[in-house]
């Protein structure tokens, strides 16, 4: 197992604002570059292992953040992922997603009964 495994990374996701925001004209207090978020006025700038804007899909943070983690469990190495952030964050989109944007969740479930599969057939 190489170091990166054996660490813990932080990953953020920042989520578009919901139709409630958009109607009382909010602005967005954030945004995604590289692995940084920084504050719309660019005042603070914050460094993380992996951050995904607005526009990226689940599945573009499921391949780097959560997948390894997901594949080193069913070769018996515990793992974890969860979600942490206020409400209204978007916690429950990434992790449970949509029919069109699956969630995290979705996703590794994919991956383990495909994962068994394979194993059973060989």
């Amino acid at each position: 197992m190489d170091a990166k495994q054996e660490t813990i990374s932080v990953v953020v996701r920042l989520r578009p604002l919901i139709e409630r925001e958009l109607n009382s004209c909010c602005k967005e207090e954030w945004l995604a570059e590289d692995s940084t978020v920084r504050t719309a006025d660019g005042t603070k700038r914050f460094c993380f292992d992996g951050v995904y804007g607005k526009s990226h899909q689940t599945q573009a943070l499921y391949t780097q953040a959560v997948k390894p983690i997901v594949t080193s469990c069913m070769e018996g190495v515990s793992g974890t992922v969860f979600a942490y952030g206020q409400t209204s964050s978007g916690k429950t989109h990434t992790m449970y997603g949509s029919v069109q944007d699956p969630g995290v969740i979705v996703l590794a479930l994919r991956d383990i009964f495909a994962l068994q599969v394979t194993r059973i057939h060989h």
